[in-house]
């Protein structure tokens, strides 16, 4: 069978198909108009001749087994609009555009025009623009808004908007969670598909919570954390700290909600050095130990919420000593030897 008699093979079978089950009211080229009770859609069977590569014998199988075709509406020769399980209780057709256009044409023949698609409530969950089977400009997945952020994470009921340039991720995307209101999530800057700029998130206010520079997916500059005091109306910043290309340099510091310093310490090429610090959230001193070369040297101490002392160690080369000391919390004092490595 020619190429072109095993593509009309493939659409006659769906025409005779919807003609035997519904009864179509006309037909144009690959456009059949099917009539279920006071609704009329319009089906538009993808058929491309050339593509002996995708029409295999499994195809021409009847529709319920193979739902090779598009329910909803064709605006335009570059427009289509599909409606998921909306008219299609015959069979699934879920993935059936993915399968059909995105996958069929990408190989050889592509696409290039608008596509949307729409959920069984008759809502948008698709907006994207293809330019020669890739993806061209703002990408909108998994939506039931239309505006400019119309993508919905189906995991985490969020909201995504994404730019594409020649198919790759290009510009920025951003999430909003939309389950009790609209508000950002998470915006992030993309240039040819990796992390460039600001990766920021928001809370339920709107406030950024975190944010990081990066280059090329790499972090590099400044990291910071932020926690909202509701009560005093005040934002603390409960981390801090500088990358260099993925590696953190320079003083870390980490602090409570309630704004009283948690830790601080230095970073030099990734690993810790230098004497590092923690306190508790009373401002009384929890730990202090000491790191070169990212191994822990000398003495740690560790203290209770009370200033009493409860640990003492000495570290050499990373490895702590057999003896150390520790005390209970009303003072009493225990020599001991640890038996099998500790982590402290």
């Amino acid at each position: 069978m020619t190429e072109i008699g095993l593509a009309e093979r493939f659409k006659s079978l769906y025409i005779e198909y919807f003609n035997k089950k519904y009864g179509f009211i006309s037909i144009d080229d690959n456009l059949v108009i099917i009539e279920l009770g006071k609704e009329k859609i319009l089906v538009k069977i993808i058929v491309f001749p050339e593509m002996t590569e995708t029409l295999t014998k499994s195809m021409l199988e009847p529709p319920e087994n193979n739902p090779m075709f598009s329910v909803g509406n064709v605006l335009s020769d570059d427009i289509i609009t599909e409606s998921n399980d909306k008219y299609s209780y015959h069979h699934n057709i879920w993935n059936a555009f993915t399968e059909v256009i995105l996958y069929c044409i990408r190989k050889k023949y592509p696409y290039t025009g608008k596509l949307y698609k729409y959920n069984k409530s008759g809502k948008l969950i698709l907006d994207s623009t293809y330019v020669e089977g890739k993806k061209e400009g703002y990408y909108y997945k998994k939506t039931k808004y239309k505006g400019p952020f119309l993508s919905r994470d189906p995991c985490y009921s969020k909201i995504k908007k994404c730019y594409y340039k020649n198919g790759i991720l290009h510009g920025e995307m951003s999430r909003r969670n939309v389950d009790d209101k609209l508000y950002y999530h998470e915006s992030i800057d993309y240039i040819d598909g990796v992390i460039n700029g600001k990766h920021k998130q928001y809370n339920r206010n709107g406030k950024v919570e975190y944010e990081c520079d990066y280059v090329n997916d790499k972090k590099h500059g400044n990291e910071f954390a932020y926690y909202y005091n509701k009560k005093k109306n005040k934002t603390i910043i409960t981390l801090e700290v500088n990358y260099v290309m993925d590696l953190p340099n320079g003083t870390i510091i980490k602090r409570h909600k309630n704004g009283v310093t948690k830790l601080r310490g230095v970073y030099v090429n990734g690993l810790k050095d230098g004497i590092w610090t923690e306190w508790h959230d009373n401002h009384e001193k929890k730990s202090e130990r000491e790191y070169s070369n990212g191994k822990k040297i000398g003495k740690l101490f560790q203290w209770y919420k009370n200033k009493l002392p409860k640990l003492e160690v000495t570290f050499k080369d990373g490895h702590a000593l057999r003896d150390y000391i520790q005390w209970t919390k009303d003072g009493k004092r225990k020599e001991l030897t640890f038996t099998r490595s500790k982590h402290v």
